[in-house]
């Protein structure tokens, strides 16, 4: 007849898995910042990744403007 494992051991077994992966972290080292240096601007941030801005579209070149009476000869 096989044994069942009780919930104990299941429980047990859960937590020291997860203060396996905690304890891992995810392999980075050293202190979190934020980046200053001008070769971090243009990274990529998880919100732009997440919700990428669309760019506006631009307007059409009009006609010079009629406003400025001094361009006019």
């Amino acid at each position: 007849m096989r044994s069942v494992p009780n919930m104990r051991t299941f429980v047990t077994a859960a937590i020291c898995s997860t203060a396996l992966l905690l304890l891992a972290a995810c392999g980075q080292k050293g202190d979190l910042y934020i980046p200053t240096e001008p070769e971090a601007a243009n990274r990529a941030t998880l919100p732009r990744t997440l919700f990428p801005v669309k760019p506006r579209a631009q307007p059409a070149a009009s006609a010079p403007s009629q406003a400025s009476p001094s361009a006019q000869p």
